[in-house]
């Protein structure tokens, strides 16, 4: 929904065959029957997840099916499912923060005030979306991602409202506040540095060759790796305890032989 800008209906008409997927990215097109008719769109952000979905899609094999459809029976979903999955991903989150399972405080903070201060519908996801797309691309452009009109004001409206972190930069760089080393912008997913498969920006290992992306995901190994070894040693001491007590017992034996063939 994010990468598309997309209106609650334009996600429930997509079908596996409107999507493409390349090696880093994927691309596809809007179907005609939406509001503002067909357009291109790519999957940047969202492309592990839908390369991962389409993997695991019960109706794979069907280019006609839904993107997003019924699990059972693989008819279409409503647009107001998307409202009512909002809904219960935002009382999830809720009762996440009330159990104190997100251990992150900045995180935690940053979904505490989302939760206090935005809407949680797909139209606030798309205005989000527009808003942050605004940041960068000039209104033609934008127009175009959108799949708005060219002769459509929307653009302008929030080209109007945003100086975009380029222009930021450059007016703070002319006036010394920064220098030129400011940051890129960060990958939204992670690359292996193994194989190179494009991962979700939350995978702990690689989901193609199980390599460990984060430094998490060692410790789990190390940790792992060390229980191992543990149990292991916890094994060879006892077979070695075991293996004494039953050679002992075999020379108590052979000596209580020797000691009745001497009477």
């Amino acid at each position: 929904m994010w990468d598309l800008d997309a209106r609650p209906h334009e996600i429930t008409l997509l079908k596996i065959k409107h999507i493409r997927l390349k090696k880093e990215y994927g691309e596809g097109e809007i179907p005609h029957q939406a509001k503002t008719g067909s357009g291109p769109f790519l999957l940047t952000f969202s492309f592990p997840y839908v390369r991962d979905w389409l993997n695991e899609h019960p109706f794979k094999n069907e280019s006609d099916a839904r993107l997003i459809c019924n699990l059972r029976n693989g008819s279409p979903i409503n647009p107001k499912t998307l409202w009512n999955m909002m809904e219960q991903l935002k009382r999830r989150i809720i009762r996440l923060i009330e159990k104190g399972e997100i251990t992150d405080e900045e995180e935690r903070q940053r979904l505490d005030y989302l939760l206090k201060t935005k809407k949680w519908n797909p139209y606030c996801i798309r205005h989000s979306a527009i808003t942050a797309d605004s940041d960068y691309l000039p209104e033609y452009a934008l127009k175009k991602k959108v799949r708005w009109s060219m002769n459509s004001k929307q653009g302008s409206r929030y080209i109007k409202r945003r100086m975009g972190n380029d222009l930021k930069n450059k007016i703070l760089e002319q006036n010394g506040i920064i220098t030129q080393d400011y940051e890129n912008p960060k990958s939204l997913n992670l690359n292996c540095s193994r194989c190179n498969f494009v991962n979700a920006h939350e995978n702990k290992y690689c989901s193609k060759c199980s390599y460990p992306l984060k430094p998490s995901a060692y410790e789990e190994i190390k940790k792992s790796e060390e229980n191992r070894i543990g149990t292991l040693e916890q094994k060879y001491n006892q077979d070695i305890k075991d293996l004494k007590t039953e050679m002992e017992n075999k020379f108590q034996y052979l000596l209580s032989k020797i000691d009745l063939g001497k009477l």
